[in-house]
């Protein structure tokens, strides 16, 4: 027993090797290696949902990096989400991922959220009106929820956001709206294009507020109606105080006529509901 302890502890030490030396090497090289790098991340995924396999936060981590240096299109090209919408079970063996990838987006393409992970959320959603399990109803919400928590990632310096941000934009007014369940998800992405747009200067930059100022009055309509509006619930009265701050956000790209435009409705709001 004592040898089969010793090759166990043996092993492990092994494991933990490995794992540390795959991160230094997508840290230090995976954006210049990502051709090559197939196999290996193919068999971290099918090591990740072996059994008796225990150090799946290391492993997170190895896949996490690879994601940040490499991005989201190059990991899920090599080890796909595997989640369709049309399954017969739900177990969703790669549902790890999407925790992994939340916490490690960044820079990456935002057409690749409308390309990829659009699709698999609506697919999702329909599933989720027509399932009679209360589990799979259940999980099919978990899902969703985890792919827009997605977004803010895409949003952190996204790298084609002068192309497509026109292409996800009706999709994230739209849930703002009428999501609630996401709504959190869609103020947080559109924070971080206003901080990190509204606070550089290059020219880049100005495009990029050029194309938020465009839809910078449709939004702030939008987040005021749902501030004004009297909470249904603790979620919504939750809600409250990341709505002011993404309008605060806002109202530098609108005009003068805009911005007076929002103190008068305040005001007969006020009037209007003058005990509220």
């Amino acid at each position: 027993m004592y040898s089969k302890q010793l090759s166990i502890s043996f092993l492990s030490y092994i494991y933990l090797q490995v794992l540390n030396l795959l991160t230094t090497f997508f840290a230090v090289c995976g954006a210049k290696y990502s051709g090559i790098v197939g196999n290996c991340l193919k068999s971290l995924a099918e090591l990740r949902s072996s059994a008796n396999f225990t150090f799946t936060n290391e492993l997170d981590y190895v896949i996490g990096k690879a994601v940040r240096t490499m991005g989201p299109e190059v990991v899920l090209s090599h080890v796909p989400l595997q989640i369709t919408g049309k399954e017969e079970s739900f177990e969703f063996p790669r549902s790890w991922l999407l925790p992994v990838l939340r916490e490690n987006i960044q820079k990456a393409n935002l057409a690749f959220f409308k390309s990829y992970f659009l699709p698999i959320a609506q697919s999702c959603d329909q599933r989720v009106k027509i399932e009679d399990d209360k589990i799979g109803k259940k999980s099919y919400e978990l899902i969703v929820n985890q792919i827009w928590a997605l977004l803010p990632g895409f949003c952190n310096n996204p790298k084609d956001f002068n192309v497509a941000f026109d292409q996800v934009v009706n999709d994230m007014g739209r849930n703002l709206l009428g999501r609630k369940d996401l709504r959190m998800y869609i103020m947080a992405s559109l924070r971080q294009l206003l901080l990190k747009t509204c606070s550089d200067d290059t020219t880049e930059a100005e495009s990029n507020v050029a194309i938020l100022s465009k839809y910078a009055d449709k939004f702030l309509k939008n987040l005021y109606d749902l501030y004004i509006a009297k909470p249904l619930g603790a979620e919504e009265a939750g809600q409250r105080m990341s709505i002011m701050e993404t309008i605060k956000l806002f109202l530098p790209l609108v005009n003068d006529t805009g911005r007076q435009g929002l103190i008068f409705d305040t005001v007969r709001v006020l009037n209007y509901f003058p005990n509220e």
